[in-house]
């Protein structure tokens, strides 16, 4: 991918603001490029053609489970990556979505291959994000940085295959260990990270 700017980053994917009515108090540049003036409309309407909101169809909504999650829909022949949550001041809430319909370019882009967790420059900037949260509404949050002991004595030993092994099975228990508000990925080599929102370090 091209080497993004921050302020250039954060209006990449369209992102939007909506109150507990469902109406768009806000949107980041891109979204107004894609929808157009639609302050004040419903979310459900405009974002997905519903005449309801989202929660009624079963899909995950911000606005009424009050959950902070990254997830995907599918709606028709269209996939939707989604990352959502409620503003702890004013009773607000946000999603970013992007169509990934052509799924294996967007993994490409966010995931790393031999672990499926999300990679180095996903967890940068989802903790950049998070960062941001702490210091403009306060929202706790907690991180977990985790290493693997002796891989490097694992690949000259046994070969790096079996490094390779070690790498993979770590990642399968944060993916098993992890609540669905939890955010884990791969920083470098044998370096894991994981971000989880709203939570204090003694919890």
């Amino acid at each position: 991918m091209m080497n993004i700017e921050t302020d250039e980053l954060k209006n990449l994917i369209p992102s939007i603001i909506v109150d507990n009515y469902y109406n768009m108090v806000a949107l980041n540049s891109t979204a107004e490029k894609m929808l157009g003036d639609v302050k004040g409309e419903k979310c459900y309407k405009i974002l997905y053609g519903f005449n309801s909101p989202c929660y009624q169809k079963n899909i995950i909504c911000p606005v009424y489970h009050k959950e902070s999650r990254i997830d995907t829909i599918n709606l028709d022949f269209e996939s939707y990556l989604r990352s959502y949550g409620s503003i702890p001041m004013g009773g607000l809430f946000y999603e970013s979505f992007i169509n990934i319909t052509k799924m294996e370019l967007i993994r490409s882009a966010i995931m790393d291959p031999l672990t499926n967790l999300y990679n180095k420059r996903f967890m940068e900037n989802f903790l950049d994000k998070t960062f941001n949260f702490w210091k403009r509404y306060r929202q706790i949050f907690s991180v977990i940085y985790i290493d693997i002991d002796n891989l490097k004595e694992i690949n000259e030993e046994f070969g790096h295959l079996n490094g390779d092994e070690a790498i993979i099975k770590v990642s399968s228990c944060l993916k098993i260990g992890i609540r669905a508000s939890d955010v884990a990925g791969r920083l470098d080599g044998d370096e894991f990270l994981v971000v989880l929102p709203r939570t204090a370090i003694n919890e």
